[in-house]
């Protein structure tokens, strides 16, 4: 990673967001009340939530808009629940079949 990211913020960032993922991995699977196989697959929408969020902050810094940061985490949900159905489209559905 500090062959690609060089600034100190960059490499920052990205442990963070690795760091989220494995809480966020561990924490769905704790959830469950069966015990399952556990799969790290659904962290990427946390990511991409998370990911949206900070260029939605920018852009609303950039142009002095008064919104609140609650308003501006939903954004990052529904960015995350978007992606999460767009990516159900490419589902081969090879995968066990489970209860929806």
């Amino acid at each position: 990673m500090p062959l690609v990211f060089r600034s100190g913020t960059a490499l920052t960032m990205m442990s963070l967001m690795g760091i989220m993922i494995i809480f966020a991995a561990v924490l769905q699977h704790a959830a469950r009340p069966e015990p399952r196989m556990l799969s790290f697959g659904h962290a990427v929408y946390y990511g991409l939530g998370a990911l949206f969020v900070v260029h939605a902050m920018n852009a609303i810094i950039r142009a002095k808009l008064p919104i609140p940061l609650p308003v501006v985490r939903i954004f990052g949900g529904i960015a995350g629940l978007a992606s999460r159905s767009s990516s159900d489209r490419f589902d081969s559905g090879a995968a066990a079949p489970h209860s929806r």
